[in-house]
């Protein structure tokens, strides 16, 4: 068989999950889903049995972390590490080992406090979401992940790191707040972002922004 073939055996040999782990931490406190490991033991045997392996590694360039500091509903101040990267996933029929299968797949993780643990949350969590996607596998819900619980979530604005979003208007202000205290009006400077970049501040990528916004705090004021 070739390696399509044997992918379809390991999907035959698959009935479907019941959600088995619940998260005891971070902004989804509570809710239920489906362990990477219930996953693994589904396919492994027949992995084995078919000699079909998948190896994932990670484009290191592409790896990003920030800070997203935010108050739940109940007035608490929190702070979660958010970890982003680009992963490929690959196919490989050990029988034929040219016969292949390369799939990219975005990582993302988010935990509070520890951002050793954000990078194994996305690398958990990828793996998890990659089987039930690619597989097609089934699960008690239409879902993977039930939503997160009300008591302990805020609003993450926290731009996509793979998309250019628009600027938030509290991004636009700040970029304002930053240049008048250099003593350069907001005119002034939706003039030389235009000059710049050939459009309007709305419309900058984030590291467009970023870099308009460290070029007016790095102005020395006599």
């Amino acid at each position: 068989m070739n390696l399509h073939q044997k992918i379809v055996e390991i999907k035959k040999n698959i009935k479907g999950f019941n959600k088995d782990s619940k998260a005891g931490n971070g902004s989804y406190v509570g809710y239920e889903y489906v362990s990477g490991s219930q996953i693994l033991r589904a396919i492994k045997d027949k992995m084995d049995e078919l000699g079909v392996l998948l190896i994932p590694s990670v484009d290191y360039d592409t790896m990003k972390w920030e800070k997203h500091n935010y108050t739940t509903i109940k007035g608490s101040n929190k702070t979660d590490f958010i970890v982003t990267m680009k992963m490929n996933y690959t196919w490989v029929n050990a029988e034929e080992p040219q016969d292949k299968i390369s799939v990219p797949w975005v990582c993302m993780g988010q935990q509070t406090d520890d951002i050793s643990k954000a990078v194994g949350t996305a690398m958990t969590y990828n793996e998890r979401y990659f089987l039930l996607k690619f597989l097609g596998l089934p699960t008690d819900e239409d879902d993977a992940d039930a939503k997160p619980l009300n008591n302990n979530v805020s609003s993450l604005n926290t731009e996509n790191k793979w998309t250019n979003q628009k600027l938030t208007d509290a991004q636009v202000k700040r970029l304002y707040a930053i240049a008048y205290k250099k003593g350069i009006a907001a005119d002034k400077v939706k003039e030389q972002v235009l000059k710049k970049f050939n459009k309007e501040i709305k419309d900058l990528t984030r590291q467009e922004y970023d870099q308009v916004v460290a070029g007016y705090e790095n102005i020395k004021v006599s």
